[in-house]
Formats: structure tokens, C-alpha cells, sequence
């Protein structure tokens, strides 16, 4: 094993509670607790190993409910379907939520001890789920894959990984549909070219107006840790999300949005609006056939606005490397896997010093 392997330990090797996360089903059979299987697409007993369907015969497979944004502070949802309560770690200040009777061991994303239960405003409920697809033990498959073909990674880690360690949480994500109507004017130039041959541009000034729907405009509810280098717009399908039930978090934790709604709309709306530059831009240069456009401003008004909050499947494993926390997220539904690997210094001096002796080798036969 390289220098250095003996500092490095894995975080989230947490002992399996004796109390699971309570469904709020029990096993018809044994009573016991129930978790949600993403293999099976359905809830196992702990004990027994009983499976049973989330959704009744009589009940149908819905997608998330479009929430009324208006209406959001005084009509929003905050029922989760079973008591919850907010643990906050102290080290890197994430804050998760949990059955109330789950026992908490450490933080999921840093393994930090420092962790309590603290009372906190309400949180609205997710409005829907994308389910885990893959479970712990495909997780880490994916990785020990992905892993392998970092070629100057630590040897630690492409050794230390077992589906006991993965941990999985759901991320939240906000979503918004809104009819825009936007007022513009704008300079625009067309090329000609001038009495010395070099190309010139004639400017004239145009006002119009333009309309569009924006169809699940998305917003990650966190602010940290870069985002833990997701991009939820090309990782996620948020089109299969299914409408919130408490049986599909059984099992997992759930990652406190610190984004709130209100900011989710400021920071949507920043996000429409250069969509809305970028396309009246264009066209502007279509309907003028312009080869420029400036000075363009907009007046948007924005109407009947929608929201979701989603919450989004990851299984997350992380490890310290010599003090350093790297931390490595694997999409709960696609396998795709997402962070920053440690580099092993000796890996790379001995390519470097591969490549010198063949550079010196080559000079010597050619004297």
C-alpha cells in the first residue's frame, strides 16, 4: 500500500441502528420495519424479507402535482406522512432530515459526530420522488468502474469500497413553470461591405414583443459544497418522478433544501431571463436579418407561476485522505458517479520519471 494509506479512514462506516426509519407501514407478517428496495421497486421487511407493493390495486401511478406559487406560504404542503426531525451537523452544516425515531450516529457527508437535532421552520414537503432505481450494492459497482479508470488515483480508494459504506440521501430541487410576455427594443446591425473593402455594420433600432411558456425551469435547492459537482439538468430524468409518498424515502435520509422558495423563484427568474435575451436575440436577427445585436433591453411580466420541489436519489461515499475530505456521489438512478479523486504522488512521479528515461533513451540513440 502507498505512503499515506495508513492516515486515510472512510467516513460513513456508521453501525446499523437497531431502529430503522419507520415507513410508517410494519411487515404484515412479522411486524417489523420496512425499507424501500430499489431492486425490487417495492418495500422489504428488515426481519423477514416480506415484500409488498408501495401503491395499492386501486391506487395509480402519479407524477408530482404542480403547486400553486401565489398560493405557496399559505397553502404549502409541510405534512411528510410520518413525524420528521432536522439534524444539523456542526463541521460542514448540512442539515438532513429523518424519521423522528431514527437514531443519529454522525453526518452523513463528512462524518463529523458533531451533530444535533435543532428546531427549524417548517419545511414544505416534496411535492414528488424520483425513486432509487439502483441499490447500494449496484452504487458500488458503478464506482469500483468509474474508480478503476482514474489511473493516478490513490490505491486506497479503489480498495476500500464495499456497499456498507454507500449512504443514501435524496437532494432537493425546486422546479417552476411560468408564461412569460416580454416588451423589448434593441439596436441591431447588418453587414455591408465598404468603400475600402472592410466589412461595416449599418445600425437601425427595432421594438417588439415576445411570448413563452417555461416548462420546469430547474433550481438545486442547496448552496454548497459546489453543488458536490452535479449537474441536475443533465444527470437526473425529473420527468420520472413519481408523486410523494413517505414509502419511498424509507430507508433514506433527506437533504434540507437551503435554498428556500422564495429565493428558488429570484435565482429561477435570473435563469429566464438570459433564455429570454438568448432567444429574442435570435430573433431579432432572423425576422432583420442582423449580424449583430446591442443594447437590448426586456421588460418580462411573469403569470400563472407553478412550483414542484422535487427530491432526487444519490448514494454518496466519502473518505480523508491526509485531513482532506473527497467525497463521491452515485446517481440513484442512472449509475453515473460525480467528484474530485485524490491523486497519488507516486503514480505520477514514476510516469513522469517513465517518460524522462524514454525521452533520455531516445536522445542517446540518436547521437
Amino acid at each position: 500500500m502507498e505512503k499515506g494509506s495508513d492516515e486515510m479512514r472512510a467516513y460513513g462506516e456508521m453501525p446499523n441502528p437497531e431502529v430503522k426509519k419507520d415507513s410508517g407501514r410494519k411487515c404484515p407478517r412479522c411486524r417489523g420495519f420496512m425499507e424501500f428496495d430499489p431492486k425490487e421497486g417495492k418495500l422489504r421487511c428488515l426481519s423477514c424479507d416480506y415484500l409488498e407493493a408501495v401503491l395499492s390495486r386501486n391506487e395509480e401511478d402519479t407524477c408530482a402535482e404542480e403547486k400553486d406559487f401565489e398560493y405557496a406560504e399559505r397553502n404549502g404542503n409541510h405534512d411528510w406522512g410520518v413525524e420528521k426531525k432536522t439534524v444539523h451537523c456542526e463541521n460542514c452544516g448540512i442539515e438532513m432530515i429523518y424519521d423522528a425515531a431514527d437514531p443519529i450516529d454522525g453526518c452523513l457527508y463528512c462524518g463529523s459526530s458533531r451533530v444535533a437535532e435543532v428546531q427549524t421552520k417548517d419545511s414544505l414537503a416534496p411535492g414528488g420522488v424520483c425513486v432509487f432505481e439502483l441499490d447500494a450494492k449496484q452504487a458500488a459497482e458503478r464506482f469500483e468502474q468509474w474508480i478503476r479508470k482514474r489511473r493516478f488515483c490513490r490505491k486506497e480508494l479503489k480498495t476500500s469500497v464495499h456497499p456498507k459504506r454507500f449512504k443514501g440521501i435524496f437532494l432537493p430541487c425546486w422546479t417552476f413553470d411560468t408564461h412569460t410576455d416580454t416588451t423589448y427594443d434593441a439596436s441591431y446591425g447588418i453587414s455591408y461591405q465598404g468603400s475600402k473593402g472592410a466589412p461595416q455594420l449599418e445600425w437601425d433600432g427595432c421594438c417588439g414583443s415576445y411570448r413563452e411558456f417555461i416548462d420546469d425551469q430547474i433550481v438545486d435547492g442547496r448552496n454548497r459544497h459546489e453543488q458536490d459537482l452535479l449537474d441536475l439538468n443533465r444527470d437526473f430524468q425529473m420527468k420520472e418522478n413519481k408523486a410523494y409518498r413517505q414509502e419511498y424515502l424509507a430507508g433514506f435520509a433527506v437533504e434540507r433544501y437551503s435554498v428556500d422558495l422564495m429565493d428558488a423563484w429570484e435565482c429561477a427568474k435570473e435563469k429566464i431571463s438570459t433564455r429570454l435575451q438568448r432567444h429574442v436575440t435570435n430573433r431579432i436577427m432572423a425576422e432583420r436579418h442582423a449580424d449583430e445585436v446591442a443594447d437590448l433591453k426586456m421588460s418580462t411580466v411573469y403569470t400563472r407561476i407553478k412550483y414542484k420541489l422535487l427530491l432526487l436519489p444519490v448514494w454518496v461515499i466519502c473518505f480523508d485522505v491526509n485531513g482532506k475530505l473527497y467525497r463521491f456521489t452515485v446517481n440513484g438512478q442512472n449509475g453515473s458517479v460525480s467528484g474530485k479523486v485524490p491523486v497519488s504522488p507516486g503514480k505520477v512521479a514514476s510516469v513522469v520519471l517513465g517518460v524522462l528515461v524514454i525521452l533520455g533513451l531516445f536522445c542517446f540513440f540518436l547521437r
